[in-house]
């Protein structure tokens, strides 16, 4: 898991405890997010805008986890870990180093838990954990960035195996 990485740009999964078919349908090879899933598309769009050293790339929400791609800007991260602090005064201490990945997929799966809550899912849960890739070239951003764009029409291939070949 990726606790303490601060800058580069990662490919990320996440998914439901159990793989509860809940965030999305996929039709004709589209994502069309549930009520749920659009809770957690909501909190994945906000984390560029309360961490201004995060630049969110290639998405997708999937029925039973997410993909994304961040891309973390260390010059500017020293400076904004107030934001991040502000953030872990809704979702509560990480043992993380704030801004870093770890530290980022906590708190939109965090927040986006207690939202969901409060919309009537009180049994949602997500796995515990994550995955992550350090992507370190521009062709290891492009094959993630494809792999997220095809991963809808590939769901019935890749139904059991979240990672793929990205992993």
């Amino acid at each position: 898991m990726g606790g303490d990485y601060t800058a580069g740009a990662f490919f990320v999964t996440w998914c439901v405890k159990g793989r509860v078919e809940c965030l999305a349908r996929i039709d004709e090879g589209q994502s069309f997010p549930t009520s749920v899933g659009m809770i957690v598309d909501d909190e994945w769009h906000k984390t560029a805008i309360v961490r201004p050293n995060v630049t969110l790339d290639a998405w997708v929400v999937m029925p039973d986890h997410v993909h994304g791609i961040l891309i973390l800007h260390d010059a500017e991260a020293t400076a904004h870990r107030e934001e991040t602090a502000h953030r872990e005064e809704e979702t509560g201490p990480s043992r993380l180093l704030a801004g870093s990945v770890g530290a980022i997929i906590g708190q939109i799966k965090s927040i986006a838990t207690k939202r969901i809550w409060a919309a009537g899912f009180p049994a949602f849960e997500w796995q515990a954990r994550f995955h992550d890739r350090i992507l370190r070239n521009e062709k290891a951003l492009m094959a993630a960035r494809q792999y997220i764009l095809d991963n809808p029409a590939e769901w019935e291939r890749h139904r059991d195996n979240p990672d793929g070949p990205m992993r």
